[in-house]
């Protein structure tokens, strides 16, 4: 069994990495959204599950590393923010969808 001083930081660790997998996600449906939206002609792109998962990936991969923690925690602060005074108009922009 796992003692409880290692848990905690497993825990920790475990949220921050799923975290960036579901911001990795949010940031592949915001382009795909985006994209569709803007096209020209009527021909759509196709919505790839491996595109989103590997996006996903991308996002823990980003969230793991701690040289990019300043960065990303500043935006995990500023989603914070955005969230607490319910300023749902940010939440469609590129900035708070976008990984870095």
């Amino acid at each position: 069994m796992l003692k409880l001083k290692y848990t905690i930081p497993l825990t920790i660790l475990t949220s921050w990495t799923l975290l960036g997998f579901k911001r990795g996600i949010n940031n592949y449906d915001y382009n795909y959204n985006r994209q569709n939206i803007y096209m020209k002609d009527d021909v759509k792109h196709p919505y790839l599950y491996s595109s989103r998962i590997f996006e996903g990936l991308i996002g823990s991969f980003i969230y793991i590393n701690p040289v990019l923690w300043p960065i990303v925690i500043c935006k995990e602060i500023f989603r914070l923010e955005v969230n607490i005074r319910g300023m749902d108009d940010v939440k469609k922009e590129y900035h708070y969808n976008s990984l870095l």
